[in-house]
């Protein structure tokens, strides 16, 4: 065989069929490059949206005895494809190749490449696809559940009835010790200095002059009354010491 003949047609022949997407490289050894890309799932649907695109060169270069052996072969400038696709795709590459010694099979190897990965944009298309269901799925659920409601057993209803009771008598005890406070703050507000008890109470004075008139204690009330007058009492405490002291004349 004329390995460098049967080369020669071959590389003529993918130049003829990939045109732009054919790369020679060099000549000795014969290398080269086709850029292999998927087709977009979404194209048939009228899809302009941008969606994830999958591409790659194959490198091929021819060894000496090409086609009685393998080409070697690479996956180079990939997009849409990571190391563990890539891996997948050189082997099923290497296997196509075992399986078409003898012949020239660079065609072949590029359009089982190109049919693998137009599949795998498919696949990932159908998944995003069940993604989106399910997350539809999953808010519908959850909007049926809002208007639904919790269904009640009589479990979860004894539940709640003890947190109710536990929370009514937690507000009953709170309401009463703000009215306790209340009421003894009222209390210590309606406490009277002793000026004010005088001011308001006139049976005071009263009986003081009662007290007076009996003879026992000889006393001039307008002496009082006209200290009182000028008196500044400014503190309750002083007030209150007056009064004593104005009960307490007989002493």
């Amino acid at each position: 065989m004329d390995y460098k003949e049967e080369q020669q047609q071959e590389l003529e022949a993918l130049e003829s069929i990939y045109f732009d997407e054919f790369e020679k490289l060099n000549d000795e050894p014969p290398s080269f490059r086709i850029l292999i890309e998927a087709q977009d799932p979404y194209e048939d649907f009228g899809d302009d949206e941008p969606h994830d695109i999958i591409k790659c060169y194959l490198y091929i270069e021819y060894p000496s005895t090409y086609p009685e052996e393998k080409p070697i072969m690479e996956i180079q400038d990939y997009e849409g494809l990571d190391e563990s696709d890539v891996s997948t795709l050189l082997e099923e590459l290497d296997q196509a190749a075992e399986e078409n010694i003898g012949m020239g099979m660079v065609f072949t190897l590029s359009s089982q490449l190109k049919e693998t990965i137009d599949n795998l944009a498919v696949e990932r298309k159908e998944q995003k696809e069940r993604e989106e269901e399910e997350r539809i799925r999953r808010e519908e659920e959850e909007e049926r559940k809002r208007h639904e409601g919790t269904k009640v057993t009589v479990e979860s209803f004894l539940e709640w009835k003890a947190r109710f009771d536990q929370e009514q008598k937690e507000l009953e005890e709170e309401n009463q010790l703000k009215q306790k406070k209340k009421n003894e703050f009222k209390k210590v507000k309606n406490v009277l200095t002793g000026r004010q008890l005088f001011e308001q109470d006139t049976t005071l004075l009263d009986s003081d002059k009662a007290f007076a008139e009996e003879g026992d204690v000889e006393v001039d009330l307008a002496l009082f009354e006209d200290e009182m007058d000028n008196l500044d009492l400014s503190d309750e405490e002083d007030e209150d010491e007056f009064i004593l002291a104005n009960h307490l004349t007989e002493d």
